[in-house]
């Protein structure tokens, strides 16, 4: 629905002349995530075209893998997979190999096979056998590439993780894999405070998928105790939102879903909410449908405080969401009032 408005050849033009030719992999990222949000197979024919030139780019290869795995041709993830990580000779330490490696273990994980997860994760190490022994050298190498220098965090955090899938795969323990994810960023969070935030999300999509989409006998507070940590300290993460609210369904604990929404505290006082904890807050209401009409006024009111405040007032970005607002409710009367108040603001 949000996309039936948009201008896609304008959008399509904005990310190719932002491209800075074909090793320019973000952009062409970014081109896939949105052609991927209108149509799979579309967005499929685009990474051919971005592959065509880019024949070694280890990230075009990832976002195909990715695309395979979106529409749930997971043969096809697979021959990419076991082509580019394992036929072609890159070190541990290249950028977007560690995260080959990781997509393809994670994979044959949420694909119900557990061994050929593990089997995976022997090869990205060049480890081959079975038993105790081996699975403490598969760990030792782990740690070994982990200490390395990698040229981007996203890399290293790729094995990172697969440490802790380890443990998770060879003990059943998500507390040792926890532990393992929990203790990496301490070092370096003086230099990018981004990490811990990402490795949060990291622990949260292991126990989420382990428990939720696998079914795996997990006791429910380990999820929602994290949960409600991560919401409290990162309140612009969706991906944390979205989990925490799907953590919350069904319990019958809406009031923990509202609470959330109400105004965020920091040493004692009230901390004003940034554009995109705004935005979220009207994502919400709409997650479980029989409760938006009770949430209208609510978010309403929430925007009314956003268009009033110093920070926020002059956001572009804020006025158009109130104007949406107001048009999918069906108040176009007071929409096209506040259309001419956003003007004069």
């Amino acid at each position: 629905a949000d996309l039936q408005e948009i201008d896609k050849e304008f959008v399509r033009a904005v990310f190719s002349q932002l491209r800075c030719g074909s090793e320019d992999y973000e952009w062409d990222i970014y081109a896939l995530a949105f052609e991927a949000a209108l149509n799979t197979k579309s967005a499929l024919k685009l990474s051919r075209t971005f592959l065509s030139t880019a024949r070694d780019s280890l990230p075009h290869w990832a976002a195909h893998a990715r695309l395979e795995r979106l529409r749930e041709h997971v043969d096809d993830a697979r021959k990419v997979y076991q082509t580019v990580p394992v036929t072609s000779q890159h070190t541990h330490t290249q950028p977007f190999v560690g995260q080959l490696w990781w997509d393809w273990a994670e994979m044959e994980w949420l694909s119900g096979n557990e061994n050929a997860a593990l089997r995976v994760i022997q090869r990205s190490v060049k480890i081959e056998g079975t038993g105790g022994m081996v699975v403490l050298r598969v760990k030792r190498s782990l740690d070994d590439t982990i200490s390395c220098a990698h040229e981007q965090w996203k890399d290293r955090e790729a094995w990172i993780k697969l440490r802790a899938f380890v443990e998770l795969l060879t003990s059943s323990s998500q507390d040792a894999a926890l532990t393992v994810l929990d203790s990496q960023p301490a070092a370096s969070v003086n230099e990018n405070p981004g990490r811990r935030e990402s490795m949060m999300v990291a622990s949260l999509m292991l126990l989420y998928n382990h428990s939720v989409i696998l079914r795996r006998p997990t006791p429910t507070a380990v999820l929602r105790d994290r949960l409600q940590i991560a919401v409290d300290t990162y309140l612009d993460n969706s991906l944390v939102l979205g989990m925490f609210l799907e953590a919350e369904k069904g319990h019958g604990i809406w009031g923990r879903v509202r609470a959330q929404l109400g105004q965020s505290t920091a040493n004692g006082g009230p901390r004003e909410k940034s554009i995109s904890r705004r935005i979220a807050e009207v994502w919400v209401p709409g997650w479980e449908k029989v409760r938006w009409q009770s949430e209208i006024e609510r978010t309403r009111s929430g925007l009314a405080a956003a268009a009033e405040s110093e920070r926020t007032a002059g956001s572009a970005i804020l006025w158009r969401v109130i104007l949406e607002f107001e048009i999918r409710v069906g108040e176009l009367q007071r929409g096209k009032k506040l259309l001419y108040r956003a003007v004069s603001e």
